[in-house]
């Protein structure tokens, strides 16, 4: 008597949830670099459609970035789009080490990829209202040196750091007093306080260090520009801080 083979097991269909794993696996492993679509010329229904959906509400939810600027999209994880405060860093730190050189707008975008240029004018425009970028003229040309470069120069010492302190502290103070909650958004502080942000950031990471100043993540998705100019990064995290809790 012959023994009957096995059934091949049928196929799992692909669904839409299928298709945002795949998208997400995709992303994920382009890394900073990015991916392009998972859809190729051998792609067929229902998967072409149900890729389509899954990219679709991906980048509605914010889960995704896609980047438009050329001829093919291509995709980036939430973590590794790019941003204003991203860039801003960029700009920042190639000034710094290009002081006392006075850039301009054409040489500090040199530094950005094509996906960050598109946040360019909008981030020199913030870091100009920090002051952590200062425009000079010359002539008809806008050169641009790094604030915190310059003051130390100019023997300006970035706002009297010891009373920053004490401005910073007695603002922390009101601001938890009026709302009642002990976690404060950074770029709340900074405002009230009347501080650079850049001079604020550099105290509260020595506040965290002598471990006086406690940071919290908050939602970076519903995050407004003004309130992710004051996001602090830390060394060897990936955790974008937007909140603070100062300690006595």
């Amino acid at each position: 008597m012959k023994e009957s083979k096995p059934r091949a097991s049928k196929k799992a269909p692909f669904t839409l949830e299928a298709a945002r794993a795949k998208v997400l696996a995709k992303v994920a492993k382009g890394g900073a670099k990015g991916a392009g679509s998972p859809v190729t010329a051998k792609t067929k229904e229902p998967e072409l459609s149900l890729y389509g959906k899954a990219l679709e509400e991906l980048e509605a939810e914010r889960a995704i970035y896609v980047d438009r600027n050329k001829e093919k999209p291509k995709y980036f994880a939430r973590e590794f789009a790019p941003s204003i405060e991203g860039v801003a860093v960029k700009l920042e730190q190639y000034a710094a080490r290009n002081h006392p050189k006075l850039l301009t707008f054409a040489e500090l975008k040199k530094v950005l990829s094509k996906t960050e240029e598109a946040f360019a004018q909008r981030t020199l425009e913030l870091l100009e209202a920090d002051r952590r970028l200062v425009k000079l003229i010359r002539k008809t040309s806008a050169l641009y040196a790094c604030g915190d470069s310059l003051r130390a120069l100019l023997r300006v010492e970035s706002a009297q750091v010891e009373d920053s302190g004490e401005a910073i502290r007695r603002s922390y103070v009101e601001l938890v007093r009026s709302t009642g909650f002990p976690d404060v958004e950074i770029s709340t502080l900074q405002s009230h306080a009347g501080v650079p942000m850049s001079s604020l950031k550099d105290w509260l990471r020595v506040e965290h260090q002598n471990g006086r100043a406690n940071f919290g993540v908050g939602d970076w998705s519903l995050a407004s520009e003004a309130v992710r100019a004051g996001v602090i990064d830390l060394p060897g995290r990936t955790e974008r801080y937007l909140w603070v809790r100062l300690e006595d």
